[in-house]
């Protein structure tokens, strides 16, 4: 499978690393099997103690920055500021890309003209590396991540490849966001010009581990907090379509979040977000969520107290 397009470097693939002794060779092997070659490869330090990167000193085919420990989106950040690509796509340490995934995003681009974002597809697996198969990829041009969203599709994470200059002209990932500092980014992004999404083949293989950042909680929380407050800002925009279309999106992190968080012993927390963002709720309609989240909070402040 072959895909040509005339440019220098179509795309910087920028690995974020924290302490990613376990698994930082298999994703890096993941990215240099790659069928399609035309990219560059920036390794993020982001203040490691485990030494990770030390076998990657001296190697000729990508590049090593290290940095004081300042979270995943400082890193990306860090990557961008060097990369020279056409496009950023960002992978984290612990995460596997198929060997037909850059491919497969250039093929979007041959169909494209110059998407903003390219948004592939993933599958989740624990210990083992899943058996994945390739297929022609059966890719979907949308107007733009909105349109998608609106269809139900959301975008984050290494399912995505983004136009340099766009993701630089946003102002790239916030860095003071731990969690859900992908979902900001591509709801800022989400009215510019061009998205494809390729349906299949599988592009990125997400491990699952306890000790993912993402799983924490408390950042959820935080992070929620700070997707309510740039929705309330106007920052994923002011256009009534804009508005409507990342109310939703919002709304579904900020249930989900309040729920887990009512369920696992942070009513406090759960009980803030739950009015921060009930003007939000009331404006799209959940009723029986409004009615219902009290009553989870309720039983996680009883549990709470049960056991202490």
């Amino acid at each position: 499978m072959t895909v040509t397009i005339a440019t220098d470097i179509i795309f910087s693939v920028i690995v974020p690393v924290y302490n990613s002794r376990g698994t930082i060779e298999a994703c890096i092997d993941s990215i240099r099997t790659q069928h399609f070659q035309d990219f560059e490869l920036i390794i993020v330090d982001d203040g490691s103690t485990d030494n990770c990167t030390d076998q990657f000193a001296g190697s000729t085919d990508l590049i090593v920055l290290t940095k004081d420990n300042q979270g995943p989106g400082s890193a990306r950040n860090c990557g961008a500021r060097i990369a020279r690509g056409d496009y950023l796509f960002f992978i984290d340490s612990d995460d596997l890309a198929p060997r037909w995934a850059l491919s497969c995003f250039a093929e979007a681009l041959a169909r494209g003209d110059r998407p903003a974002i390219i948004c592939g597809n993933f599958v989740e697996f624990f210990d083992v590396a899943p058996t994945l198969e390739y297929c022609p990829p059966d890719i979907v041009e949308y107007q733009d991540y909105l349109e998608a969203a609106a269809a139900g599709l959301y975008a984050a994470g290494g399912m995505v490849a983004v136009r340099r200059d766009i993701f630089i002209e946003a102002g790239g990932f916030d860095e003071a966001m731990k969690v859900a500092e992908d979902h900001d980014l591509m709801l800022r992004l989400g009215e510019q010009p061009g998205f494809m999404h390729i349906v299949a083949p599988p592009t990125y293989a997400k491990r699952d581990h306890p000790g993912s950042i993402s799983k924490s909680l408390l950042l959820a929380f935080y992070g929620c907090k700070a997707l309510l407050a740039q929705w309330q800002s106007g920052r994923y925009g002011i256009s009534a379509r804009a508005r409507t279309i990342t109310r939703g999106m919002v709304g579904i992190h900020l249930r989900a979040a309040i729920l887990a968080l009512g369920r696992n012993h942070m009513p406090r927390r759960s009980m803030e977000l739950y009015l921060r963002s009930f003007a939000l709720n009331a404006r799209i309609g959940r009723l029986r969520f409004l009615l219902g989240a009290p009553v989870i909070i309720g039983l996680g402040l009883i549990s709470a107290r049960g056991q202490r």
